[in-house]
């Protein structure tokens, strides 16, 4: 009876000591920043738009969502009432908001990589005195600063196979698509005879392709869709406001974006199938912009989070702010 009762109270102490795993969704889902007036949060919504719930809500600006590989977390940009720009987890359920850095510090634009164990994002480099693109382990124990970029460049996005990233470098008056490659540490030009402003590259699930925003000076501006080797560039969409952030579906026949709508300036989400070119739009209320897709079907990475990311409650994070 006592060895009963001492394993009873072994159960319950690690219950109480060992916080929840946050589950990732059973059916596909597409998170995104929300904006109304000076409130912003984090929404979750199905692919047609239907049945919006809000995960969290702050007083501070959000944006750049990077959904984990596993579904089971997302991370985010915010920036608190201090004017600090950091980056934060949450689980996908709306629970154990926290920063993802101990050291608070101006981090920006965070991109999981496939495998889930890295993170790559933008920040300032105190020691190089320059922006670079950095790589961190998700236990934030070893960061590294990798690719040197200007402070409006950035925009990470990782191949599927972990092998790359894309990214946007900034100069005057351009806006430039590179790809990094992380095995050689050498870095290419993702069309070499143009001098556009490129934006927001994001690559396909298959890794063959990269679709971005492009503002053409006098040209149509929209979304484009380019090999991985720069050939066979196809416009995607009709010449378009401005567009605030872009991914693609987990199944690779859809892009899902944000740009202004005329009828108020705000911005909403749309996809547009790349077979029929068919556009539908997803909301319609307030500001909503980078969405981030994510469908268990199309996981197969199972990541258990790491114990320091989960021991935060949203209070003790929104007393930061």
């Amino acid at each position: 009876m006592k060895i009963l009762r001492l394993i009873t109270l072994c159960i319950i102490g690690l219950i109480l000591l060992c916080p929840a795993f946050a589950q990732a969704p059973e059916k596909a889902k597409i998170a995104f920043v929300s904006r109304e007036d000076n409130s912003w949060g984090i929404d979750m919504m199905n692919p047609d738009g239907s049945d919006r719930v809000n995960l969290i809500q702050l007083t501070g600006s959000i944006n750049q969502l990077a959904w984990s590989p596993s579904g089971e977390q997302i991370l985010f940009g915010a920036r608190n009432n201090d004017g600090l720009h950091d980056i934060f987890i949450i689980g996908a359920d709306g629970t154990n908001a926290q920063p993802l850095f101990k050291a608070q510090n101006y981090k920006r634009e965070p991109a999981w990589s496939p495998d889930g164990k890295e993170i790559a994002y933008m920040a300032y480099s105190k020691i190089l005195s320059a922006w670079h693109i950095h790589i961190a382990t998700t236990d934030t124990q070893s960061v590294e600063p990798i690719i040197p970029v200007d402070k409006l460049g950035g925009d990470p996005a990782w191949s599927p196979d972990g092998k790359e990233i894309a990214f946007v470098m900034a100069a005057f008056q351009k806006r430039e698509i590179y790809i990094y490659n992380l095995e050689t540490n050498t870095q290419e030009k993702l069309l070499q005879k143009e001098s556009p402003w490129m934006l927001h590259p994001t690559w396909s699930p298959d890794g063959k392709k990269i679709a971005f925003y492009w503002s053409r000076a006098g040209q149509q501006s929209g979304v484009y869709i380019v090999n991985r080797d720069g050939t066979e560039l196809q416009q995607v969409t009709e010449a378009d406001s401005r567009v605030y952030s872009l991914t693609w579906s987990p199944s690779g026949d859809e892009l899902l974006y944000a740009k202004t709508v005329k009828i108020n300036n705000f911005s909403q989400l749309f996809t547009v199938n790349l077979k029929t070119r068919k556009i539908n739009q997803l909301t319609d209320e307030g500001h909503n912009f980078d969405a981030v897709w994510f469908d268990p079907s199309s996981s197969s990475l199972s990541v258990s989070p790491s114990e320091s990311l989960l021991t935060t409650t949203w209070g003790r994070m929104k007393n930061r702010n």
